[in-house]
C-alpha cells in the first residue's frame, strides 16, 4: 500500500480530483480531513497526496495546497512538571 493510498484510504480525496464526485470540494476534503487519525499531521498529508496524485488545478486541489501550506496540526506533547 503507498503512502497515498494509507492517507486517503476510501480514495475520496483521488477521487476529487478526477472530477468523479457531484459533491462540492470542501464537503470532500472536510470528510477527508476529519477521517484522518489524531496522531497523522493533516498539513503533511495533504503534501503527500499532492505529490501522489499531482492534481490539474481545481477547487480541491486548491484546498490541497491550502492545508500542505499550513502549520502542523499534530498537537505537541506537553511536559510534566
Amino acid at each position: 500500500m503507498s503512502e497515498a493510498e494509507r492517507l486517503d484510504p476510501s480514495g475520496v480525496i483521488a477521487a476529487g480530483l478526477k472530477g468523479e464526485l457531484a459533491h462540492p470540494a470542501r464537503d470532500v476534503f472536510l470528510a477527508w480531513v476529519m477521517a484522518l487519525p489524531p496522531e497523522v499531521d493533516a498539513a503533511g498529508a495533504a503534501a503527500v497526496l499532492l505529490r501522489a496524485y499531482r492534481p490539474d488545478p481545481s477547487p480541491l486541489a486548491a484546498l490541497l495546497e491550502e492545508a500542505a501550506a499550513a502549520p502542523s496540526t499534530v498537537p505537541r506533547r506537553r511536559r510534566r512538571r
